[in-house]
């Protein structure tokens, strides 16, 4: 990777990708962090492969799959919380902030997942893509008061465009309303409410 980064590349390849191959390596690094449970390392990876190749499915399938795992562990991490504190009119910061965990990571698994929908060259099996479909509705009913008027505009989106278009940040509400609680990580998908259940399995990595 250091070499492709410093411009060299391999004479025997006549359209040398250095790009794609890039994106490849950092795909087949995240594998490896994910196997060692190195989460932040394995998205991290992912990230970059998905801004190196942006037309890959994959890179946004896995790091949508892997913000939705830390989605369900921030929610999960949210609800242990006193009932009182979680509803309280001025919240603790510790409670503002473990909601804004559970808020950033579920935006994460909708702008990729978003991503991962719109795109045209999408060979992932359709019970695949319909359990993606069904998790990143959910969320983004979540995080927009119950709506999802706006998640067929942003998957067309990014049909067409070359580079990931993100969702609109909601505006947040000045409170930890009852509301604004993350639905429990256990719940049933489509049911309007984000469920970690619904969570697709990993899809074979190919060959370069």
């Amino acid at each position: 990777m250091r070499l492709i980064e410093s411009g060299k590349k391999p004479t025997i390849v006549k359209d040398f990708k250095d790009k794609e191959v890039l994106a490849y390596f950092h795909d087949t690094l995240a594998t490896i962090d994910e196997h060692n449970k190195e989460a932040d390392k394995a998205l991290e990876h992912y990230m970059q492969a998905a801004t190196l190749d942006p037309v890959n499915a994959r890179y946004f399938f896995n790091c949508g799959r892997l913000h939705q795992g830390r989605y369900a562990a921030a929610a999960a991490e949210y609800q242990k919380l006193p009932e009182a504190d979680r509803t309280a009119a001025e919240p603790k910061p510790e409670v503002k902030a473990a909601l804004d965990k559970v808020n950033a990571e579920a935006d994460g698994v909708i702008n990729c997942w978003a991503r991962f929908m719109g795109l045209p060259k999408n060979d992932y099996p359709a019970d695949v893509k319909q359990k993606v479909m069904t998790a990143l509705t959910d969320l983004y009913k979540y995080r927009n008061n119950g709506s999802d008027a706006g998640l067929t505009q942003l998957i067309e989106a990014n049909k067409t465009s070359p580079t990931p278009v993100k969702m609109t940040p909601p505006v947040e509400k000045p409170t930890a309303a009852a509301d604004q609680k993350p639905a429990d990580a256990g719940a049933k998908p489509g049911n309007g409410q984000p469920a970690a259940a619904a969570k697709p399995a990993p899809a074979k990595k190919p060959r370069l």
